[in-house]
Formats: structure tokens, sequence, C-alpha cells
């Protein structure tokens, strides 16, 4: 069984593991924010878990593609007024590929 991790990415917690791809939110992926925040780390024999982070294990992934979701929409109205409006939005993702969780 590969190893699995969760991590944090963009304020939510993501189950990863190792040689599969996960579709997670948008966020900066330049090399210099190359480290993910790592909760916990299990297999088949050991679990490890962090208060609130382990600092020494390490996710290595790549980015394999980057996308708008749906469409996302609000409407504001004020009864008896005449004020509608109507907006929205498209979320960025990101697929990225773990190809190693280590320490």
């Amino acid at each position: 069984m590969p190893k699995k991790a969760f991590v944090e990415v963009a304020g939510k917690q993501v189950l990863v593991e190792e040689g599969k791809a996960v579709t997670v939110p948008y966020f900066s992926h330049s090399e210099e924010y190359k480290k993910l925040n790592v909760l916990s780390v299990f297999d088949e024999n050991q679990i490890q878990f962090g208060a609130p982070y382990l600092s020494d294990i390490n996710v290595e992934y790549s980015v394999e593609k980057e996308f708008k979701g749906r469409k996302i929409l609000a409407f504001k109205f004020k009864k008896r007024k005449g004020y509608k409006k109507k907006i929205g939005y498209r979320p960025k993702f990101l697929v990225i590929k773990v190809n190693k969780i280590g320490g």
C-alpha cells in the first residue's frame, strides 16, 4: 500500500496518495512556495500526526493542469426598492500529481 497523507492546501484539508493526481483549490505554486503543510502521514504499518504540522515530512508534487471551475452565481435583491444585482465568478483549481511522500 503506498503512503497517504493529509495536507493543507489553500485552507482546505486534502487526502493525497503517492502516484495519484488530485484536484485542489488554486494556490501559488512557484518554486519558492513548493512546500505543502502536512497534517498526518500513514501507511499500512504506522501513523504519524502533527501538532498541527509535521515539519520533517515533505510532499513532492508536480502541477499537471490549471483550470477554472463552474460559474458560481450570487443574486442580491431588496423588495420594493427596484434593486437587483446578479454577480458571479469562476474559481480556479489545480490538478497536482504527488510524486513522493517522505522525510
